[in-house]
């Protein structure tokens, strides 16, 4: 389905996680709605370690977390969506640990949501993609978030991922990827990591990034 920059902006959210009570660093997210129910869409990466999970709690948050901004002595208008505690809530958790996703079921919101009924995925090589994430500015000691993000082409496709032609970054993980046709954006995977190299692997390709498919297996289990 279709959206503009107001609804991804405010649909991408922030996942932190303690560890012994210690705020870690977060990752990128979407908040997505799907036959009325709501699902956060992330990296499997943000609380697993291959199959082993390494937090004692999640929290998503509608931006930067209040203590992170506070360390910068500043505000934030940032809402707590929704908060679990592990070992006890994985087992809601709709996990494709293959391809490195995760959704986390959200029980009502006010928030933007990207609609993915009627969801498909119509990417070739080719395509202009766009990896989108937050960034904060500072407006009157208020860290406020706006939308940013990368946009490359699509350089390959395998089945179920896809890589685009963008510098990807640890820092970017968790965030949605967008097709771009005439201003309108479709979301089609969210931004894993840069993908697997060999010993003859181009250098100017190392850097890529990988991006795996929302594909409706994966939508299918989120009824």
């Amino acid at each position: 389905m279709e959206t503009n920059n107001q609804i991804i902006k405010e649909a991408i959210v922030q996942i932190y996680t303690r560890i012994n009570n210690k705020l870690q660093k977060p990752t990128f997210g979407i908040l997505t709605k799907y036959k009325n129910k709501y699902w956060v869409i992330t990296v499997h990466h943000s609380i697993f370690d291959n199959n082993k999970y390494f937090c004692n709690s999640v929290e998503i948050w509608s931006g930067v977390h209040p203590d992170v901004a506070k360390s910068y002595n500043k505000n934030t208008n940032s809402q707590l969506i929704t908060k679990y505690f592990l070992p006890n809530d994985i087992n809601s958790f709709i996990i494709d640990m293959d391809n490195d996703l995760i959704a986390f079921p959200i029980s009502q919101t006010s928030l933007y949501a990207y609609n993915l009924d009627g969801y498909i995925d119509p990417i070739k090589i080719g395509d202009l993609a766009f990896i989108a994430f937050l960034d904060y500015a500072d407006e009157n000691n208020v860290l406020s978030k706006y939308l940013d993000g990368i946009i490359g082409n699509v350089s390959r496709i395998n089945n179920d991922y896809a890589v685009i032609s963008a510098k990807g970054s640890a820092g970017m993980s968790g965030s949605p990827v967008f097709k771009i046709i005439n201003d309108k954006f479709y979301l089609f995977g969210i931004y894993t990591g840069t993908p697997q190299t060999t010993p003859v692997t181009m250098e100017a390709v190392i850097n890529f990034s990988k991006v795996s498919f929302l594909n409706n297996v994966f939508i299918d289990k989120l009824k």
